[in-house]
């Protein structure tokens, strides 16, 4: 998930089975065109994860004017926004207690959840509105 940390919103998001710096590419790039940010002065805080130190990734974060700033090593709330975002997707009552049958039942309720998230969820952090306001 990318999320814009002005406006409290789920900008981008996939699910796969496994990691990899081309996903991430993929992503990436998805969302920058959605919401209108190439060559923009976009900052990507992410973890230091494989697919974001990658070599792919570097070259398409130059490429679309993105600059990369990561957690630092052994940090584990570095980034506030995201881990937010990540205990709200845990503790989500529309999550599923039984678990998922299958990646695309994952990747329905991740679509769903992306929308409540935006557009009904409301957010402290922005004065209790939704980050579609």
């Amino acid at each position: 998930m990318i999320i814009d940390i002005f406006s409290q919103k789920i900008v981008g998001w996939e699910v796969y089975e496994s990691e990899s710096g081309e996903y991430a590419v993929e992503l990436l790039e998805r969302s920058l065109w959605a919401e209108k940010c190439i060559k923009k002065d976009v900052v990507l805080h992410s973890n230091n994860g494989s697919p974001m130190k990658c070599l792919l990734m570097q070259t398409k974060m130059i490429d679309m004017g993105v600059i990369g700033s990561r957690r630092r090593p052994g940090v584990s709330n570095d980034n506030p926004y995201s881990q937010s975002l990540f205990r709200t997707v845990k503790y989500c009552h529309r999550r599923p207690i039984e678990g998922f049958k299958s990646l695309e039942d994952v990747r329905s309720w991740v679509k769903d959840f992306s929308k409540w998230y935006n557009n009904e969820h409301r957010h402290n952090g922005i004065k209790f509105v939704t980050p579609q306001w």
